[in-house]
């Protein structure tokens, strides 16, 4: 027995030296579970930030989806509305009614000799493919060509058809009629024989409005229909308000990046130009209206328009 005890305390010290190396090992062990734990955490935290990124990922895929959608209705709707879209279908829907009329006014007019077509498409200049354009052609006995190579009378004549039949064609799918024709100047171009016909077609649709004014200082036209308001006032006040000059600048010119024109009525009596207007409305009194006075309410240059025109007292 006893010789089994020695031999168990010789071994003691090896048994000793196992347990330190069993011990290391353990703490090796424990540290290198620690950091696989800690690796686990991480691992686990990047997956449920995955997780978000990827919910996240699908919500921004709807969105993403709605918008292109969205854009691609856009895109749709601004390809109908555009030039190429729908105005050009009501363009083109429009285009042969206004043809129609006006070259009925037009031929009226030019006793058959000219017409005019619409074109709403032009070859490119460098010949691939066409344009969207809208022109006028107008055509008489030397062939067909664009509208601004005709003279000032014929252009005229053609501008006036095309704005009658576009404005009939507007009025009628409108479903209402025209009341008024306003056609200011622009005989002044017209020879004495397309005078006459431009007239006489204005006569031919008297009908299809209930007032037309024709504005002119053409003395031919003053006996061409049927009412005429003669507007007097520069008779009235000739010999009684200066006539003023017209003077340009160059600073001003440079300033603006235009020709400019000045009218110097500081020259006018009174300073500004409504020595006219206020003598022009009080000569038109009657002698018992003048003899009443005249009460000016504008500020002290229109009062002394009055006063300064010997009209009676400016109050």
């Amino acid at each position: 027995r006893r010789d089994e005890l020695q031999a168990a305390v010789a071994g003691l010290p090896q048994l000793q030296l196992k347990l330190r190396q069993a011990e290391e090992t353990a703490q090796v062990a424990g540290l290198a579970c620690r950091r696989a734990q800690q690796k686990e955490g991480a691992a686990q935290q990047q997956l449920d930030s995955l997780a978000r990124l990827e919910d996240r990922r699908g919500k921004l895929r709807e969105q993403l989806d709605a918008l292109t959608a969205e854009i691609s209705l856009y895109g749709e709707l601004r390809d109908a509305f555009g030039k190429k879209g729908l105005q050009a279908m009501i363009i083109e829907s429009a285009i042969p009614e206004i043809e129609v009329e006006a070259n009925r006014l037009l031929q009226r007019m030019s006793e058959g000799r000219m017409n005019l077509r619409l074109e709403t498409q032009r070859d490119k200049v460098s010949g691939a493919g066409v344009i969207e354009t809208l022109d006028i052609i107008l055509a008489d006995e030397l062939g067909a060509r664009p509208y601004e190579m005709f003279s000032g009378g014929e252009s005229f004549r053609a501008n006036l058809a095309l704005r009658i039949a576009l404005s009939n064609l507007l009025a009628r799918r409108a479903g209402a009629q025209l009341q008024t024709l306003v056609i200011d100047e622009g005989f002044g171009s017209q020879d004495a024989r397309s005078l006459g016909l431009v007239v006489e077609t204005i006569n031919a649709i008297k009908d299809d409005f209930q007032l037309i004014l024709v504005i002119s200082h053409i003395e031919e036209l003053k006996d061409q229909f049927g009412a005429r308001i003669d507007v007097s006032a520069a008779a009235l006040i000739e010999g009684k308000a200066r006539r003023t000059p017209v003077h340009t600048s160059r600073l001003l010119n440079e300033v603006c990046g235009a020709e400019m024109f000045l009218k110097c009525e500081n020259f006018q009596r009174v300073g500004a130009f409504k020595f006219r207007g206020a003598y022009n409305a009080v000569s038109r009194l009657s002698d018992d209206e003048r003899a009443r006075g005249v009460i000016g309410g504008g500020r002290l240059r229109h009062r002394d328009g009055h006063a300064r025109g010997h009209l009676g007292p400016a109050g």
